[in-house]
């Protein structure tokens, strides 16, 4: 039993799996719909528990019946129960064994009325202008913390608010050590938790490290903020290199497909694999029959409704053969835009989301590259700012360096920072044209990169010396 298991298990839902009782009789678990699945671990289902009219609403877990899934059905188990002795607040256990079929099932309350926290907090600007979810969590995180329980993936998702109150529910990662979190720990796990929001500014950071020391009964230090802002970087770059490791293959966000000369990545939320090879077939004809923004020898760009929904795709094309296998040993220009892309929005730096990155190769050699984007309805900033009076064109100058700035604290250069790459929408300003975008690790090769950024953001008003007043002075450093 392993991967081709929980897949095929999953399709067939809704399925009637039968347990024993303490008494003898047998108790229907009727798995209903997929919540997660995890290929070769585990299934995760809502369904109920129960027959005889004396039915509840479950949630189920499914663990295969050899040797690597009996270990992780035990571990689960043990973490359950361990936290509901130490009076946390997790899901009562209903069953917990193996069942007629042959599969370890892990059987537990499914939460009235619950929402995820990540679908409650993640849209925060700033913690502390939110409701008191955020405080709520790290209150319990800190009686978590203080009996020595930690989680090493600490994520929203592992969190359920109700009526009753917030619940853990996601337990497999759970890691319990004798005695409570020292001071350096605790500060990781939160900076982990805050990784998940929008930056703060640092007096935001000193409201929620004052609530987490008040509730251990700690003396507050305002230096332990200059150590979590460090954590919370650190941990925010191993996250998303990690995520965009995932982006580039099948995972529970996207689909990929290579095979036939062809390889792409899509998002299953813009459309499934099928429809999308499909539009592979038909891209260029579609390109050509679209608004076209631009068509040279190095690119082609056009938008078209697809499934109801406007993109942009992006063509980079075939350039000569010496071009096209250096383009195959480091990579297509596209699938850099879709790491990039992603990248941007996962630091809370706002650009078109990416929906797919497509590639055509021929002999084993990258022809043609694609990138296709959600479309975003906005002005290039050169064209806002001349409708606009000063004041306003100020305002928005101001929020183009905000976004500058972002970029430098995250050690990203656009690369190509010309207005036109700059849109501004409802949203604020947006960055276009990732091509040149990259991450520079080292401080001082990162300043270089910026100045040479701000240089080139300069020059777009060498003619309007009026806009370049409003540029604050550390962008002409």
């Amino acid at each position: 039993m392993g991967k081709d298991f929980f897949t095929e298990m999953a399709s067939g839902l809704p399925r009637q799996l039968t347990a024993g009782s303490a008494d003898g009789s047998n108790i229907a678990i009727t798995c209903s719909h997929v919540l997660r699945l995890l290929p070769g671990k585990r299934l995760t289902c809502d369904g109920s528990y129960g027959g005889d009219g004396k039915s509840v609403n479950a949630i189920i877990k499914v663990f295969s019946g050899d040797r690597v899934g009996r270990s992780r059905f035990n571990k689960e188990v043990r973490n359950l129960q361990r936290l509901a002795d130490l009076n946390m607040p997790v899901p009562s256990l209903y069953y917990s064994g193996a069942c007629e079929e042959g599969f370890y099932v892990f059987v537990m309350e499914n939460l009235e009325n619950g929402i995820s926290l990540a679908d409650k907090l993640p849209d925060m600007s700033a913690p502390n202008s939110a409701d008191e979810n955020l405080f709520s969590l790290l209150s319990l995180l800190s009686s978590m913390h203080s009996k020595g329980i930690y989680q090493k993936d600490l994520h929203l998702g592992n969190f359920i608010k109700t009526e009753r109150g917030i619940f853990v529910i996601d337990v497999a990662d759970i890691k319990f050590r004798r005695g409570g979190l020292s001071k350096f720990k605790a500060l990781s796990q939160l900076g982990i938790l805050l990784t998940q929001f929008p930056d703060q500014g640092r007096n935001e950071k000193e409201q929620l490290w004052q609530h987490y020391c008040d509730q251990r009964s700690w003396p507050f230090d305002t230096r332990d903020i200059d150590i979590l802002e460090r954590k919370i970087h650190r941990h925010k770059v191993k996250s998303v290199r990690r995520t965009l490791k995932k982006y580039l293959r099948n995972n529970s966000r996207h689909c990929s497909r290579k095979s036939g000369g062809i390889r792409f990545v899509v998002d299953k939320a813009f459309t499934d694999d099928n429809g999308f090879e499909e539009l592979v077939r038909n891209i260029d004809q579609r390109m050509e029959e679209g608004n076209v923004f631009k068509k040279g020898n190095t690119c082609f760009v056009s938008s078209f409704e697809y499934n109801g929904e406007k993109v942009i795709v992006k063509r980079y094309n075939y350039k000569g053969l010496l071009h096209a296998l250096r383009t195959s040993l480091k990579g297509s220009r596209a699938r850099h835009s879709w790491i990039q892309g992603h990248r941007l929005r996962m630091f809370h730096i706002n650009t078109p989301e990416p929906v797919a990155f497509l590639e055509i190769r021929k002999c084993g050699v990258i022809t043609n590259s694609y990138i296709i984007t959600r479309y975003v309805e906005g002005n290039k900033l050169k064209e806002y700012l001349d409708k606009i009076d000063p004041a306003k064109q100020k305002e928005n100058i101001r929020e183009v360096c905000h976004l500058l700035e972002r970029l430098r604290k995250c050690n990203i250069v656009h690369g190509d920072l010309k207005e036109s790459n700059i849109l501004i929408t409802n949203d604020g300003p947006q960055l276009i044209d990732l091509d040149s975008t990259k991450v520079i690790p080292l401080l001082g090769k990162s300043n270089r990169f910026y100045k040479k950024d701000s240089r080139r953001f300069l020059k777009n008003w060498a003619d309007w010396p009026e806009i370049a007043d409003y540029i604050p002075a550390m962008e002409k450093d």
